[in-house]
């Protein structure tokens, strides 16, 4: 298996040699994408017999993820090996890591500093961040990944293009972990490593870096794809004929009711009735037009079944609401309809469109946009 080593680096040529010195004998090829140097980085890497890529694209001037995105398009390796240029990452250890990846039939591995070894030294606030990332990472996708913002990374070039990669500033050191992890076809793995201690400059503002960090993660978690955008579309659609319906359903019960004297709950059934007709013609209409190869009276048969159970939930929330507690029949009715709409609105789409799509991002299907 031949092994390449990516490495992003800006300004790092007086210490680029002590870092490649340290790559093992194993390593076919080691990529320095240069982003935005200013000193000799480029002319040391060359004079080091390594390859040497400049990529300048940034955002809000970091190009961190654009650099690492143009190493992995060019390495070719079967093994990709992503650190930083800084000596922060023990690149010495990669025999052990890489033996993990095939001896475990591992597809990526995430090199992970926590808990810390002896020896090893990282600020107090760095570690509380990245905790924090951790939690989060732990309660939005229900990952238990131990540092989600390690800078090395070992993986099988093969699943490259599924990893999706987009980020060109500090976020792709989430985003490469968290694509593979949440894969269906993607095996995923922590790797125990310690960090050194880094030569030069820190590039990185700890804070706004952080806050970027947890504002993109939860981001990433809800991102609407198309599928999830024509769902949006299509329950705002249906929001809208409620509500139009909702006005005929209350406006017909204070008349029947209060009017023309009618018992509340006879009142409450016939406006619901009438009220839900209309909903059936407008979400034809203009909702669920997709259709099905069932005729329309089966349809209809199904919409109004769906109906009728609404308003049996109806007639005994109002009952129970107003004979029981004392409330007026009107308020008693404004109770029902949040629990009456989400019902009627998951069972219809059901009948008419056969399922609900998929509403988180770890989906089965690998092939799936919402992946």
């Amino acid at each position: 298996m031949r092994v390449s080593v990516c490495l992003p680096c800006r300004n790092e040529g007086n210490h680029l040699k002590e870092v490649v010195e340290r790559i093992p004998a194993l390593v076919d090829e080691v990529i320095v994408v240069s982003n935005n140097s200013t000193d000799n980085t480029a002319q040391v890497a060359k004079k080091l017999g390594l390859i040497v890529i400049e990529d300048n694209r940034v955002i809000d001037g970091i190009g961190y993820g654009f650099a690492h995105m143009t190493g992995i398009a060019r390495a070719t390796g079967d093994v990709v090996v992503g650190l930083d240029g800084d000596g922060t990452y023990p690149v010495e250890e990669l025999p052990a890591i890489i033996d993990n990846l095939i001896d475990n039939t591992v597809d990526f591995i995430a090199c992970n500093r926590y808990p810390m070894r002896d020896g090893t030294h990282i600020p107090f606030k760095l570690r509380l961040g990245v905790a924090a990332l951790n939690a989060e990472v732990r309660m939005l996708y229900g990952l238990k990944i131990n540092d989600i913002l390690s800078g090395m990374w070992v993986f099988r070039k093969k699943i490259a293009p599924k990893l999706n990669l987009t980020m060109g500033d500090w976020n792709l050191s989430p985003q490469i972990k968290l694509s593979a992890a949440i894969h269906p076809s993607i095996k995923f793995a922590e790797h125990s490593i310690m960090q050194r201690q880094r030569f030069g400059e820190t590039h990185q503002n700890y804070f706004k870096t952080g806050f970027s960090h947890m504002f993109w993660i939860a981001r990433n978690r809800f991102t609407i794809k198309p599928a999830l955008a024509k769902l949006f579309v299509q329950f705002l659609r249906y929001g809208l004929v409620a509500f139009a319906a909702l006005l005929i359903d209350f406006g017909l019960l204070y008349l029947f009711a209060s009017e023309l004297h009618m018992h509340y709950l006879v009142a409450a059934s016939l406006a619901y009735t009438i009220s839900m007709l209309v909903n059936f013609l407008l979400c034809l209409k203009w909702v669920f037009t997709s259709r099905t190869e069932r005729t329309r009276w089966k349809e209809a048969a199904m919409f109004f079944t769906i109906g009728f159970i609404g308003l049996g939930l109806t007639d005994v929330i109002i009952w129970g609401f107003t004979s029981l507690f004392g409330l007026h029949y009107l308020m008693s009715k404004l109770l029902t309809v949040g629990i009456v709409f989400f019902w009627s609105f998951g069972a219809r789409r059901f009948i008419f469109q056969n399922k609900l799509n998929a509403l988180f991002i770890r989906a089965k299907d690998p092939d799936s946009d919402l992946v």
